[in-house]
């Protein structure tokens, strides 16, 4: 398991500042309301901030002398490495210091990492935190900070994310009821505040649109439901409180990313599902993207009725059924007594998957 490190990190190696960020701001020279991308800063930023700065107001309003970015890739017009680009209570986008500084190096922030060595691998820098994150032995990993604390601890573009410790690197087999804290990407539905904490994914870039509920999340623009997720739909920004945003995006069919843990809830891990029941959606090969959550039962009758009782029309529209296992099948790779959803997939009326808010896929969407 990897150990979160700080002290090792800060002891070993003083993590230089660039100083372009050490220049003061004057006050006097940060009232002239000059714009940068469109967006009304307090100063022009010329007078008193050295080049790439400006003097720009935090989210609590304190007012320095801060670099300016436009992306989180680290690149010309992004931030140097333990920085991200944030943005201000004015709207202006600047670089603020990460909370877990580490040396720059080999083996860290999104580092191709070979899965199969284990999530404690020789590829990634586990002096200072870091492991291989895959979804298995198997897969692609990347190098990433394990154990965070907050979204502060990660790179640009990365949230710290609760997740079920297995599958990963160490284990293809599913655990139940075990998470653990890591540094992941922003993908579809990941909590942000603006767009620039939404990184492009796959060559897709995201926004960063309000759900259901008014929570803000990540997503992609769309024309129609065949550019969204299985368990997504495409709908106007201005339908979901954005009244000032053009464009349709993908939103959650449920209408939020993260529902209250009862049965076809959203979910990341079991951590977001009710006591007893665990985030599922992995079976079958991933035939589709949904993850939900199951429910515990007692017994394996108490799940006969259920879509009666359904009132979302989504679920009425969709689901195929609920099922539940009052035995151990390897097909399912989940405990027993669990009640979970079922949508058709295929023609044949039995070719069901796991899903809930998944269409029907008896022909191309």
């Amino acid at each position: 398991m990897i150990k979160r490190i700080f002290a090792v990190a800060l002891a070993s190696a003083f993590v230089a500042i660039p100083s372009v960020f050490l220049a003061g701001c004057r006050s006097e020279a940060c009232s002239d309301g000059t714009t940068t991308g469109g967006v009304a800063l307090i100063n022009t930023g010329t007078a008193s901030c050295k080049e790439g700065n400006a003097c720009i107001a935090d989210k609590s309003g304190a007012v320095e002398c801060r670099l300016t970015c436009a992306s989180q890739d680290g690149a010309a017009d992004g931030c140097p490495v333990n920085y991200y680009c944030t943005t201000g209570s004015t709207g202006a986008q600047y670089c603020q210091k990460t909370t877990h500084p580490i040396e720059e190096g080999p083996g860290t922030w999104g580092a191709s990492c070979v899965a199969k060595k284990g999530v404690s691998g020789e590829d990634c820098n586990t002096a200072a935190g870091f492991g291989c994150y895959a979804e298995s032995p198997s897969a692609a990993g990347i190098c990433t900070l394990y154990n965070c604390a907050a979204d502060s601890d990660c790179k640009g573009g990365f949230f710290c994310a609760t997740v079920n410790k297995n599958p990963s690197a160490d284990s293809k087999a599913r655990s139940f009821g075990e998470t653990q804290k890591v540094c992941i990407p922003r993908d579809y539905c990941a909590p942000c505040e603006h767009d620039i904490d939404c990184p492009t994914i796959d060559g897709a870039s995201q926004v960063c649109a309000r759900d259901g509920a008014g929570k803000r999340f990540c997503t992609t623009e769309c024309t129609g439901d065949k550019g969204c997720k299985d368990q997504a739909t495409c709908r106007p920004r201005a339908d979901q409180g954005e009244a000032d945003k053009e464009g349709n995006v993908c939103v959650p069919r449920f209408g939020t990313c993260k529902g209250k843990g009862d049965l076809c809830d959203p979910c990341r891990s079991d951590a977001d599902c009710a006591s007893g029941a665990i985030c599922t959606g992995e079976a079958f090969g991933n035939y589709n993207t949904e993850k939900f959550c199951t429910r515990k039962v007692a017994d394996c009758a108490d799940c006969k009725g259920l879509v009666g009782k359904m009132d979302d029309p989504y679920l009425r529209g969709n689901i195929a059924g609920f099922a539940c296992l009052s035995k151990p099948d390897t097909t399912f790779d989940f405990p027993t007594n669990q009640c979970f959803g079922l949508v058709q997939f295929g023609t044949s009326a039995d070719a069901n998957v796991l899903g809930c808010y998944t269409p029907k896929k008896t022909n191309d969407r």
